[in-house]
């Protein structure tokens, strides 16, 4: 019976580190996708805001990593190891899912 329960031991513990070791390398390159601007002189903003300060200004043709998650209309996006800021969704196409269109202004009905 103590043979069988360390062996069920051992199997969980494996188990176990398995989970907490293996898988979140796998997750981890989910954080983060390729993009790049489908105009010249795309605007980066210090914030998720189009009213934030503008930082820096991105042209097509060069691939820049942006966040999956979505900040409101903007993704993170990281244009060199010292600029990190916002980037506006319709200014980009993202690799594997091409470019966000523009939605319509809609009124609120009265």
């Amino acid at each position: 019976m103590r043979l069988w329960c360390s062996r069920w031991y051992f199997v969980f513990l494996n188990f176990v580190l398995l989970q907490s070791v293996m898988l979140p390398s796998v997750y981890a390159a989910e954080k983060f996708r390729k993009a790049q601007a489908i105009r010249p002189d795309v605007q980066i903003y210090s914030n998720a805001s189009f009213d934030a300060k503008i930082i820096h200004y991105i042209k097509p043709g060069d691939f820049y990593y942006i966040s999956n998650k979505t900040f409101g209309p903007f993704y993170k996006i990281k244009v060199s190891d010292k600029i990190l800021g916002y980037v506006a969704d319709t200014e980009l196409n993202i690799q594997g899912v091409g470019a966000i269109q523009e939605k319509s202004f809609v009124d609120d009905p009265e």
